[in-house]
């Protein structure tokens, strides 16, 4: 099944009837990209630029992150894909900026098997990976399904990992120097 994807950008509130009659259109977006999960993901910047993370099929490779830069008008800065290092389906999950418009991506990386590994990438605002840090790959589902930063840069992730059955939860710190700073594990076992 072939989903388009629409951004609308509008300045006023549509369901008001009094306010919707003054409602413009500034510009209308379609992306004609496969997206079977629906899982985009929408930030606007301190600037009006507009950054579109999602998980899309691939020509080659399953299905692979993407992430699209607008200008405030509504026009194309960047369109750049991310295949995981092993190939299989990867989905992204989570986006934030830090206050120099970096762009800091999350989720997951499948690998053979039942294995994934948690994914998580810093970004300029030309589209240029800064790093990546990709976990080691183990049995289950291990993924990062939120993304926050601090003002010095340092990165947080929240997510799962373990079966579908039993997983556990995390929050793990990325420092500016791009290493595991602490990790906190919640255990299923503990509960």
């Amino acid at each position: 099944m072939r989903h388009n994807i629409y951004l609308l950008l509008t300045f006023a509130i549509l369901y008001t009837p009094a306010l919707s009659q003054n409602v413009n259109q500034e510009w209308f977006k379609e992306f004609s990209e496969k997206n079977e999960r629906g899982d985009l993901r929408i930030k606007i910047d301190n600037e009006g630029f507009i950054y579109i993370a999602g998980s899309f099929d691939s020509d080659n490779n399953g299905i692979d992150w993407k992430l699209i830069k607008l200008n405030p008008g509504g026009d194309t800065i960047f369109n750049t894909t991310f295949n995981g290092v092993f190939n299989g389906d990867d989905f992204v999950n989570a986006i934030a900026l830090d206050e120099e418009n970096n762009i800091y991506l999350t989720g997951r990386f499948s690998a053979a098997g039942n294995q994934s590994s948690i994914a998580t990438f810093k970004i300029n605002n030309i589209g240029e990976i800064i790093w990546q840090v990709i976990s080691t790959p183990t049995e289950g589902i291990n993924e990062g399904l939120y993304i926050l930063t601090d003002t010095i840069q340092n990165v947080f992730i929240g997510g799962k990992s373990g079966s579908l059955e039993n997983s556990d939860v995390f929050l793990k710190n990325i420092t500016r120097k791009e290493i595991w700073f602490w990790s906190y594990i919640h255990s299923s076992a503990n509960k």
